[in-house]
């Protein structure tokens, strides 16, 4: 069965590998499993793509306002 969520244990490349499963009457998954992540662990994760996010942007500013510039 096609599985879009990433963060159950069950989800196996856009796959499902749970047998029969069952779902609710919108659809989702009734033995979705979370993978356990810390709070600690999402904030560094959010700390890091806020620092990608940010980089990326100042080099988008470098790379329009710098005549001569390359990657």
């Amino acid at each position: 069965m096609r599985c879009k969520n990433k963060f159950c244990i069950y989800h196996d490349n856009g796959e499902c590998f749970v047998d029969e499963v069952r779902h609710d009457e919108s659809g989702k998954c009734l033995r979705c499993v979370y993978v356990k992540i810390s709070d600690e662990e999402i904030m560094k994760l959010k700390e890091d793509t806020v620092d990608d996010l940010q980089y990326l942007m100042e080099e988008k500013v470098k790379k329009h306002h710098t005549p001569g510039y390359s990657d």
